[in-house]
């Protein structure tokens, strides 16, 4: 999913807690919801005040973004 509004601090520690990752997405970031229980990351994140989400599926770009580190310009 895509997120705006939170500080890199609290997503590294939300990634870590529930054993996913997060990219740098332009001014954004991406994050990975956890398969085997994507509702609790997702609620958690919705109890962050000035918090944006845009839940949506994986594409190529995303792969590319998680295998490369890198962006596309």
């Amino acid at each position: 999913m895509e997120i705006e509004g939170v500080s890199e601090d609290i997503l590294e520690q939300l990634a870590t807690q529930y054993g996913t990752w997060y990219r740098t997405f332009g001014s954004n970031y991406l994050i990975a919801l956890p398969m085997d229980n994507p509702q609790a990351l997702w609620k958690e994140l919705n109890t962050i005040p000035s918090v944006s989400l845009i839940r949506r599926r994986t594409n190529l770009e995303d792969v590319f973004l998680r295998l490369t580190g890198t962006s596309l310009d």
